[in-house]
């Protein structure tokens, strides 16, 4: 979701790449590979539903006692459980499972190059360039047509030049 709507921001502003080490008008990668507004509050979900799951359960020895002796026979270490704890990390889960999926069918991506959900085909193909724009990788570029053919289709890709909106049912390589 993250990397489709990063994807599609580049097709309504021009803006440089997002890299490890950047270089030229590069700019740095997240620390946690996530915006911030994601990764923090998911930090804090998963640590609070893993501590959560840690209090779940607990081992303890239990000893039976009879006349004030203890019987080695009838004492046994037990798996206990707090019911609280159970239920506050299956509030918190469906809590989690329940935002994601409100955010995932309330996204609105921007108009412009199809969604690839990680698809290195979609990538590849986006991301040839036009012969002439060199070292396009170092400076802001924009996702659109670049290229016009003489057979009615047309070529999309990012360019650090000037791009325009396919149209709607415009035919693209």
């Amino acid at each position: 979701m993250c990397t489709d709507s990063e994807w599609a921001s580049f097709a309504t502003k021009r803006k440089p790449v997002r890299v490890s080490s950047p270089h030229g008008q590069q700019t740095a990668t997240y620390w946690l590979q996530l915006p911030y507004r994601y990764a923090i509050p998911l930090l804090l979900v998963m640590t609070t539903l893993n501590w959560a799951v840690s209090q779940s359960m607990f081992f303890a020895s239990t000893l039976y006692y009879r006349d004030g002796q203890e019987v080695p026979e009838l004492s046994a270490p037990v798996l206990g459980w707090s019911a609280s704890a159970v239920l506050l990390a299956v509030l918190l889960g469906g809590a989690g499972l329940g935002v994601c999926g409100a955010l995932a069918v309330f996204q609105r991506y921007p108009p412009g190059p199809p969604l690839v959900g990680g698809c290195s085909l979609v990538i590849s193909g986006a991301c040839h360039a036009r012969p002439d724009d060199e070292n396009i990788e170092f400076g802001p570029m924009q996702w659109g047509v670049i290229s016009e053919n003489g057979n009615g289709t047309s070529h999309s890709g990012f360019a650090s030049g000037d791009v325009r909106m396919p149209y709607h049912g415009q035919m693209c390589e």
